[in-house]
């Protein structure tokens, strides 16, 4: 499948001659199209990168051991070449058996939030956005 010979740059550059990029950009633009009117993103502080990385990793566990969080039939993960994406709820194979966020975590969490409310307010960005 030509979508796993392109994450290289020696692979892009032997399997250029076989891309078609105008698509490329039309459903890039047709992708990033659907994100921005339809999804809806926050972000919340975090004061290192192993918080980060700790934080990221128990969030994807907790949705990929979460019983009721299942993908649409149109879902596009199931045409992914990796079964584990097929088979699974998310676009990834990392960290899937991390454990999920406990009650110290979810703590956590929330003061992020807090502390994100805050420095949003703080230097007076959108309340609502």
């Amino acid at each position: 499948m030509l979508t796993n010979k392109l994450s290289n740059s020696a692979d892009r550059d032997v399997y250029q001659h076989l891309r078609d990029i105008e698509l490329e950009r039309r459903l890039e633009q047709a992708i990033s199209g659907l994100l921005r009117d339809r999804f809806f993103f926050r972000a919340i502080a975090v004061h290192s990168q192993t918080e980060k990385r700790e934080l990221e990793e128990r969030l994807i566990g907790t949705v990929a051991a979460c019983a009721i969080c299942t993908p649409s039939e149109q879902w596009l993960g199931r045409h992914s070449p990796k079964h584990k994406i097929q088979d699974g709820k998310l676009w990834q194979v990392q960290n899937l058996r991390t454990h999920p966020i406990g009650a110290r975590g979810k703590e956590a969490i929330l003061r992020a939030i807090r502390i994100t409310q805050q420095q949003r307010s703080a230097c007076g960005a959108w309340e609502g956005g």
